[in-house]
């Protein structure tokens, strides 16, 4: 037998679409059986390669040429008749690859061996018997691992009883095997919101609005997501329900950041020209009019460590680690030990420097020694926190001394004094002395 090919929507007549490979995001699968056909397009199930589920149909369109503008529009009609409050069909997922353009549309196809099991689920999620899903989902995922609604039901019931470390580790699981399922990305949005797991949250809700820009249903969460992060430039443009006291902070947080952001602009420029005193009175006053702006407060936080306001730095910097990009997490992490240690509080430093440890050894996903794990650590991000200057929204600034090394092997010095310092700060202060080989095992 010779192996599966993948669909050539420009070159495959419709006879030869069924067992061809489809790909769709990070997920590959099998085209089925046609399960029916009309004027537009020809309809086929479609099997994920990995679970073995079929969740899906492909609906491949017959006149190529107008495809696009078709589907696009099909889902607007979609969408405007749910916004009136008509009960549709879910917009389907445009798809531009494979030669082609065609539409993935949900659909829950053939659930045996456990239809059975999957009905008692969804009987027992209606009436809220959380205890009940569990178990039966559990048993389900015993036997097969990768059965993702399993793992979807055991999600919505560990998050209706508050575990939403729990239901994010299991929807996580569910979109690797299957990211093309709303509800898995709907329900990893709504606990991550619930547990202020920011990054994951906006990361979800970015994958819903990409792949289905059309389903508002989740807009709500995503206008309070990009309040919560400083974004309401962005919230404003999201189509969500909502009230007037909503639309009205909106507006005025707009007003807030543009204001705060004309303050920062002028930071910047008496920065750049040695005015340290009214830069810092202009990120005082960018602060005070807009605190959850990231890049305000992280040059805020920085302008109060160079001033000397160590506990100030401390607070201002300390409330936007969540904040801040992954990437970039170590350096808020450092910049907030950096303040902590200047302030002599050494317990909580050492902490706070064992976190930006686990930050490097996180990003290091390649291979110890290999040449990809030394070329990541060439660039920027891969950097030691360094004692900062600016902030610039994609990277740091930093001051070229020793300053940062030298704070924390003072720090080493003196809890070595009290007793001996943690392990992870040691490793940190020798890397400043002797570079990031440890960190990649060279």
């Amino acid at each position: 037998m010779s192996p599966a090919r993948h669909l050539d929507i420009a070159a495959d007549d419709p006879e030869e679409y069924e067992g061809r490979l489809v790909i769709v995001g990070d997920a590959e699968y099998v085209i089925g059986p046609c399960v029916g056909q009309g004027g537009e397009r020809f309809v086929h199930s479609l099997v994920n390669r990995r679970t073995g589920l079929g969740l899906h149909l492909i609906k491949i369109l017959r006149h190529q040429a107008t495809a696009a503008q078709k589907a696009d529009q099909l889902g607007r009609n979609l969408t405007r008749l749910r916004d009136m409050g008509l009960p549709t069909v879910d917009p389907a997922q445009v798809v531009h690859g494979h030669g082609g353009v065609f539409e993935v549309e949900e659909a829950a196809g053939d659930m045996e061996p456990y239809a059975e099991e999957l009905q008692r689920i969804r009987t027992a999620l209606e009436a809220g018997r959380w205890t009940e899903c569990e178990e039966v989902a559990s048993r389900i995922l015993a036997a097969a691992p990768a059965h993702v609604v399993a793992l979807h039901a055991l999600a919505i019931a560990r998050a209706r009883q508050g575990d939403h470390g729990t239901s994010i580790e299991l929807e996580h699981r569910a979109v690797e095997l299957e990211p093309n399922v709303r509800l898995y990305w709907g329900q990893l949005l709504e606990s991550a919101g619930a547990l202020g797991a920011v990054h994951s949250a906006r990361d979800a809700f970015a994958v819903l609005r990409r792949k289905w820009p059309h389903d508002h249903r989740w807009n709500e969460l995503g206008v309070q997501l990009l309040l919560m992060t400083g974004r309401p430039d962005e919230a404003a443009a999201l189509k969500a329900p909502g009230s007037a006291d909503l639309a009205r902070q909106i507006r005025k947080e707009t007003r807030d950041r543009d204001r705060a952001r004309r303050h920062l602009e002028a930071a910047r420029r008496a920065a750049e020209a040695g005015r340290a005193e009214r830069a810092a009175k202009e990120l005082r006053a960018a602060y005070g009019r807009y605190p959850k702006d990231i890049d305000v407060a992280f040059n805020h936080g920085i302008a109060l460590l160079r001033g000397g306001r160590y506990t100030q730095a401390h607070d201002v910097l300390v409330g936007i680690v969540q904040f801040v990009p992954p990437a970039w997490r170590d350096q808020c992490l450092g910049t907030v030990g950096f303040a902590l240690a200047l302030d002599s509080r050494d317990a909580r430093a050492a902490t706070i420097f064992e976190l930006v440890v686990a930050e490097l050894d996180r990003k290091v996903t390649t291979p110890a020694g290999s040449a990809e794990a030394v070329e990541a650590m060439a660039h920027p991000v891969w950097d030691l926190p360094v004692w900062p200057v600016w902030w610039r929204g994609d990277s740091v600034v930093g001051e070229r001394s020793d300053r940062a090394a030298a704070i924390v092997a003072d720090l080493v010095r003196r809890l070595d004094a009290q007793g001996g310092a943690p392990g992870p700060l040691r490793r940190l202060s020798r890397a400043y002395r002797q570079g990031l080989a440890d960190f990649l095992g060279t």
